[in-house]
């Protein structure tokens, strides 16, 4: 049978399960407080992985960014000025080049072969002048002569008529009747030939003058058929360097067709494309900078300064021309392409940072703000402002010193935090 215990002995015993009870429920409330304080499990970051940034409060420089290219400053384009055929390319692109060097050869029978009629109508042309001043010259003398022959025919017919009325001698009235009509007839004789000679005067130098003209605009059409001929030889206008022969061995030209193009100075220019809706603040003469990419390092620059900005956008950018004012490389080549940064203004202090990936100006976005105790980067929301090539301005949201991760984190969007490690 049982015994029953002492009442000292069963306080006792209901003292241990109190105890017992009260740990297991500190226990219970020591664990789900733990769980409670417990943060959840975090995403981590290689640090070698992302890119991030420090805000800065300083003067902020607001840029415009556009790719283009290096232009000539100036360029001689050589065009045809007879048709003909490309018969031989003289010289090879990058050859320099001085005025009336030879460039291009074209061949053309037809214009040779109207050249050579030109040449024979003039000298026919001359011909005629040459036979009418001698016919001239040969009806002068011939009137000369007569002229004088009628006027001593005519004084002695005068003579014999004026002895007859006098009535020298003695003769017979027919005979003198003769002798009269026969110095009336010289008398008009003369008069005819003085006539004639008169004419001649005043119509030969005429009629020669007109040959002459007529033989002067036949020397001119000749000199225009030389040059048509002449040019079939395209040459340089200018000193320069041949960039590029346009046309091959064999094609047909007409005039005005571009033969080949010459850079007559060395120095050159940058065109930039420029998003229209960036080109608004651009204005002639602000500071520009171009990357040439030349070299080991792509981050090499010249400075310049634009010089003209186009009054129309095309296909969605603007056309900027920049001068440039450092010196090339020298392996610089025309067309090749740059990239172009110009300043558009100057602001006074302000907070800006790198301009993240995806971020818009404007916006009210968020961004990982990473702490250098903990290292972990809390997302906080962030207000933007104006935006630069590669800065933004910071409205709200951040503070000078703030570190902040720049890379693209669109795959963290759910996260409130990630660790960097």
């Amino acid at each position: 049978m049982d015994v029953p215990l002492p009442r000292a002995r069963r306080r006792e015993l209901a003292r241990r399960r109190y105890a017992w009870l009260l740990a297991g429920a500190v226990a219970v409330a020591a664990a789900a407080w733990f769980v409670l304080r417990l943060e959840p499990r975090l995403e981590r970051l290689q640090r070698s992985a992302i890119w991030t940034g420090a805000v800065e409060r300083s003067p902020f420089v607001l840029r415009v960014r556009g790719p283009g290219t290096l232009r000539p400053e100036s360029i001689r384009w050589l065009t045809a000025e007879s048709s003909g055929r490309v018969e031989e390319v003289l010289i090879k692109p990058g050859a320099v080049v001085e005025p009336l060097t030879p460039v291009v050869r074209l061949e053309n029978l037809d214009l040779e072969l109207q050249a050579v009629q030109a040449q024979r109508e003039v000298h026919d042309a001359h011909a005629r002048a040459l036979a009418l001043e001698r016919q001239t010259e040969r009806e002068r003398l011939d009137l000369a002569a007569e002229l004088a022959s009628l006027n001593a025919a005519g004084g002695d017919a005068e003579r014999r008529a004026q002895a007859y009325a006098d009535g020298v001698g003695t003769v017979s009235r027919l005979d003198s009747d003769q002798a009269l009509g026969k110095a009336e007839e010289l008398r008009q004789r003369r008069a005819l030939a003085e006539q004639r000679a008169r004419l001649l005067e005043q119509l030969a130098p005429r009629e020669l003058e007109t040959l002459r003209q007529q033989s002067g605009e036949l020397v001119r059409v000749r000199e225009v058929r030389r040059q048509l001929v002449d040019r079939l030889l395209v040459r340089a206008a200018a000193s320069g360097v041949l960039q590029d022969v346009l046309v091959e061995l064999g094609q047909w030209v007409v005039p005005g067709t571009a033969v080949a193009k010459v850079i007559v100075d060395r120095q050159l220019e940058a065109e930039l494309r420029v998003p229209a809706e960036q080109a608004g603040a651009i204005a002639v003469g602000q500071p520009a900078s171009i990357s040439t990419g030349f070299g080991e390092a792509r981050s090499s620059s010249i400075a310049g300064h634009v010089r003209r900005v186009a009054p129309a956008a095309s296909q969605g950018s603007v056309l900027v021309e920049i001068a440039l004012e450092g010196a090339l490389p020298e392996n610089a080549r025309p067309d090749q392409n740059v990239d172009g940064s110009i300043e558009t203004e100057h602001t006074d202090t302000t907070l800006h940072v790198a301009r993240p990936v995806g971020l818009a100006t404007g916006d009210t976005s968020s961004l990982f703000r990473l702490d250098p105790n903990t290292h972990v980067a809390t997302r906080v929301a962030v207000r933007t402002g104006r935006i630069s090539v590669d800065r933004i301005e910071v409205l709200s949201g951040l503070q000078a010193g703030d570190e902040v991760i720049l890379s693209d984190m669109s795959r963290y969007a759910s996260a409130k935090a990630v660790r960097v490690e």
